[in-house]
């Protein structure tokens, strides 16, 4: 937990919620006393010091402005008993939400033995097989060596013509959408667009922005803008970067205020390129788990 990332978090939900000037100031005032408690979270604040610190007369738009934030996902608090006990804070942390979840789901689906590969060649010499005489053994030898030589060269001839490795057709372990390994890919493969990372997003995948409708097209242009003024460029430097049609589709689904804000979570995220795969299965199951808390809360 540090300022930036709670800062961060708080703007991009913003997007979604449209914070009020009170809702900015409450939230503010409670980052400001977590910091200067050494970021104990969480921490006790009495509601008179607050509408003191607030310049505010009446307690409603306080208690309005709490709430809201509370309903976003940012904060969570304790009343306290009148009895000389204040009011108890909790300021919560998506990222670091996120990656604890993450850490405990990966505990969960790591399997009990890892999945044999299949095997590519078969055995020099069936079980069993009694022992020939000598001519014949060396025979038997020879065509066996010729047969494992012809084997090899043949793999060697699928590899250097772009045929799948037999690391791309051993299955893989179970584990969340969008993390490494999930469709066989070995880490650090390049995007299979075959798009330079560094391109700007309004110059990418121009054939694919073309075969969108005029909607469809419109909502594209609008994140082009957004993006431009909040640039996520991990998202496009994953394996399987956010094409158009599949940013469109999580925008039409889920708006576009929250799907911005889980994207720019995803940027804020340090192991994001050497934990996941693919942007969109990612951003998917963020969105879910989201939703998840919402309805909770």
């Amino acid at each position: 937990m540090n300022y930036l990332s709670l800062i961060n978090q708080f703007w991009a939900k913003d997007l979604e919620h449209s914070f009020t000037p009170n809702d900015i100031a409450v939230y503010f005032r409670l980052l400001e006393r977590c910091n200067a408690l050494g970021w104990k979270n969480p921490f006790n604040f009495s509601v008179d010091e607050l509408l003191l610190k607030l310049r505010l007369k009446t307690k409603d738009p306080f208690t309005t402005a709490r709430n809201r934030l509370k309903q976003a996902g940012l904060i969570d608090f304790k009343n306290g008993d009148g009895r000389g006990r204040t009011t108890t804070y909790y300021l919560l942390d998506t990222e670091e939400q996120l990656q604890e979840e993450e850490t405990e789901r990966g505990k969960k689906n790591t399997p009990l033995m890892p999945p044999l590969s299949p095997t590519l060649l078969p055995p020099l010499s069936p079980p069993g097989t009694p022992l020939l005489h000598k001519t014949k053994l060396n025979k038997t030898k020879e065509k066996t060596a010729n047969a494992v030589t012809e084997c090899v060269r043949g793999q060697d001839s699928e590899l250097n013509s772009g045929g799948d490795s037999a690391e791309e057709q051993a299955p893989t372990p179970p584990g969340d959408l969008g993390k490494k390994g999930k469709k066989g890919r070995p880490a650090g493969r390049a995007a299979p667009s075959g798009i330079d990372p560094q391109l700007p997003l309004a110059e990418r995948w121009p054939e694919l922005v073309a075969e969108l409708n005029a909607e469809a097209h419109a909502t594209w242009e609008r994140f082009v803008a957004w993006e431009r003024d909040n640039p996520l460029p991990k998202l496009f430097q994953m394996a399987e970067p956010l094409l158009p049609a599949q940013l469109v589709a999580l925008i039409h689904k889920h708006g576009s205020g929250v799907v911005t804000g889980v994207l720019q979570d995803m940027q804020n995220m340090p192991v994001l390129l050497t934990k996941y795969d693919s942007a969109n299965l990612t951003a998917q199951s963020w969105l879910r788990r989201r939703q998840k808390q919402e309805k909770t809360a």
